[in-house]
């Protein structure tokens, strides 16, 4: 006869497996709703850049929330809500008509997605401070955004704003 030997130990052991089995699935369940949030937040970032790199401002409703707040390196003040972010998309589009970004790295954990991006273009249009200059720039940049219901709340934008400047041909403000 073939009887598995109830003893507390291949009882005790029997439990720790079913244990460890159970918190397996459990973590496999949790690394497959991280995954699904992380590649729903890509996509979310995929689609502003079609955004910048189209000026279609009527997809912005799907991707920004109303209570967004943007971190830019160039401004002073955040940008707010859907119409502040819809109003830098269109000066961005003005001032640089041919206005492309490329994603160069993009990494999402849970509902923050970091991006490492290229920005090309033409200053062939007015910026709300200056002139064109009709020159070219080509910027490398970072952005730090956070996701909520689909939709983007807060992000960091960064780059060499002095670069942008060099490249322009203007002067850097005085202060630092």
């Amino acid at each position: 006869m073939n009887r598995v030997s109830r003893s507390p130990l291949n009882l005790g052991l029997m439990a720790m497996a079913l244990v460890l089995a159970a918190l397996a699935t459990g973590c496999q369940e949790q690394v497959a709703d991280a995954t699904a949030v992380g590649q729903a937040a890509k996509s979310v970032m995929i689609n502003v850049v079609e955004i910048y790199n189209t000026g279609n401002t009527d997809l912005i409703d799907a991707v920004i929330s109303p209570n967004y707040i943007g971190h830019y390196s160039i401004m002073s003040e955040s940008v707010l809500g859907v119409e502040g972010f819809t109003q830098w998309v269109l000066t961005n589009r003005t001032a640089y008509p041919d206005f492309k970004v490329v994603i160069n790295e993009m990494l999402a954990e849970g509902n923050l997605v970091c991006l490492q991006w290229t920005v090309t273009g033409t200053n062939t249009g007015p910026m709300p401070d200056r002139e064109p200059t009709g020159k070219p720039i080509r910027l490398t940049g970072l952005t730090l955004a956070r996701i909520f219901e689909g939709k983007i709340v807060e992000e960091w934008i960064t780059y060499d704003v002095l670069d942008l400047n060099r490249q322009l041909g203007v002067e850097a403000p005085s202060t630092i």
